[in-house]
């Protein structure tokens, strides 16, 4: 069965896609699958949000406004309309 999800990126993520979002379509069934498949679509995403221990902890992945434990993205299912969004590190803070 084919699903259609969307994916919302900022920053860096968002000038490599060129949109803040992305619509893909696919038969995978875990949020791991659906990256697969975006990063397959926008290769330069590879060296942003992958190393080699698996998916970058330099970012922030959340479906559907539930954060995710990267670790475990493999194994996370997704349904048609589920939104997942990559956000970047936060940075700054006060300097003294």
């Amino acid at each position: 069965m084919t699903i259609r999800i969307t994916i919302r990126s900022f920053a860096m993520i968002r000038e490599v896609i060129g949109d803040r979002r992305v619509e893909l379509e696919l038969t995978g069934s875990t949020v791991g699958e659906a990256l697969d498949i975006l990063v397959d679509r926008y290769p330069d995403l590879k060296t942003h949000l992958q190393s080699s221990e698996g998916w970058s902890n330099h970012f922030i992945y959340i479906l559907n406004e539930e954060k995710l434990d990267r670790g475990a993205m493999t194994g996370i299912g997704i349904s048609d309309g589920d939104e997942i969004t990559i956000l970047p590190p936060a940075g700054g803070g006060l300097k003294n």
